[in-house]
């Protein structure tokens, strides 16, 4: 699929959602090569941000234009990603059919949005905003709140002298479509796990002598 962007626009985000519609598209930089192309562009209005986006794979066209107003609470860089995200989404979603039940949102951490918004709403509202405005399952967006609860639970025990950490559990069940992370989901891997995670035990142990 040939990515062509015009402006100030995340190119890795925006790949990584049309991985989660076109499960194992690469993006060559030859159009010879390109089963699709994708076209993305965010403007600035006066009350927002605006984005569009044109999508063509194998014999099939769409547009659409997304559009978020400012807001208070948001930068414009978050703004400007939900309306790109948007735009992208209901492209792949007519293109391919698909709903794809994390909407909007990729990577690790999804629940840091979710935190956000226990912040600032309370837990019916920021549900509402994660179906709404970042498109994601009912299933998915109370996984998301509820991990974020306890997180915040965590943070506000231990006061603010405290730190993220990245864990990594390299085996998963299944593997989501834009993930870029090691993992293995092969059966016959999972016979290390439990020896992984002794190694992790002692690890954090090790590690957190050092603090």
């Amino acid at each position: 699929m040939k990515l062509i962007l015009e402006g100030k626009i995340n190119k890795i985000y925006v790949q990584s959602l049309c991985m989660a519609f076109f499960r194992g598209e690469k993006f060559p930089q030859d159009e010879e090569n390109s089963r699709g192309t994708i076209i993305v562009k965010a403007d600035e209005k006066e009350n927002g941000i605006e984005a569009v986006c044109k999508l063509s794979y194998e014999g099939k066209e769409t547009k659409k234009i997304a559009f978020v107003e400012r807001d208070d609470s948001s930068s414009c860089e978050r703004i400007a990603k939900i309306a790109i995200g948007r735009a992208v989404y209901f492209a792949g979603k007519e293109i391919t059919g698909k709903d794809i039940p994390w909407g909007i949102l990729t990577g690790i951490r999804p629940s840091k949005v979710g935190a956000e918004l226990l912040l600032k709403y309370s837990y019916d509202e920021a549900f509402k905003v994660l179906v709404e405005k970042y498109l994601l399952s009912y299933d998915k967006a109370k996984l998301t709140l509820e991990v974020a609860k306890n997180e915040l639970f965590v943070l506000k025990k231990y006061g603010d002298n405290t730190c993220s950490l990245y864990v990594s559990i390299p085996f998963c069940p299944t593997r989501c479509a834009y993930c870029s992370f090691i993992s293995y989901a092969t059966k016959k891997l999972f016979d290390l796990i439990p020896s992984y995670l002794e190694t992790l035990k002692s690890d954090i142990i090790e590690k957190a002598s050092i603090i």
